[in-house]
């Protein structure tokens, strides 16, 4: 009877140490984008391999916007972009689901758009085109946001077990009383 909240509120505690504890890699991974000359929101493209960013060509082949209509795969929760780089290969780019212009971009952009696409130490940060741009979810910035969502989401379990464990020690102290409710 008392397991489940036990178990939930030690899961809702161990969500909340995640959080922390990807919180300070990735605010320090922020701290070096940001100061990164060559992390900029301009998009252009830099044939250079100074800093950590590099900016590359790549072409639009579809857009998911998330609602759960249109290309997306079944495994896709938010919005996306699959893009053909100029090199041939093609990705699938998660998108962070709030801020940045994430909803303009999906649909102000259609596929064969040329689009610029940032990478940060190898991984995709942002996609633009034009007046549009989007952060990618594992961009700094983005990887910030999910680590407070991450704690407020075990904050959340952790307290709403504690009500269900103290709601079923209620309930069993009743009844172990004799007085059913």
């Amino acid at each position: 009877m008392f397991g489940v909240p036990l178990l939930s509120i030690v899961g809702g505690i161990g969500l909340i140490v995640a959080g922390f504890a990807q919180a300070q890699r990735d605010d320090a991974a922020v701290q070096v984008f940001r100061a990164d000359p060559s992390c900029g929101p301009n998009l252009r493209r830099s044939g250079n391999a100074l800093g950590n960013c590099t900016v590359l060509g790549a072409q639009v082949v579809s857009v998911y916007d998330g609602s759960g209509v249109g290309g997306g795969s079944a495994l896709q929760s938010g919005p996306s972009v699959t893009l053909t780089f100029d090199d041939g290969t093609t990705q699938v780019v998660s998108l962070a689901a709030t801020g940045s212009g994430t909803a303009a971009f999906v649909h102000g952009v259609y596929p064969g758009t040329a689009v610029r696409v940032q990478r940060y130490r190898g991984a995709v940060a942002r996609v633009g085109q034009g007046a549009y741009a989007a952060d990618a979810s594992g961009a700094p910035e983005a990887m910030v946001t999910n680590d407070a969502q991450l704690r407020w989401v075990g904050v959340f379990v952790a307290v709403a077990a504690f009500i269900g464990l103290l709601l079923a020690w209620h309930l069993r102290r009743r009844a172990l009383a004799g007085r059913p409710y």
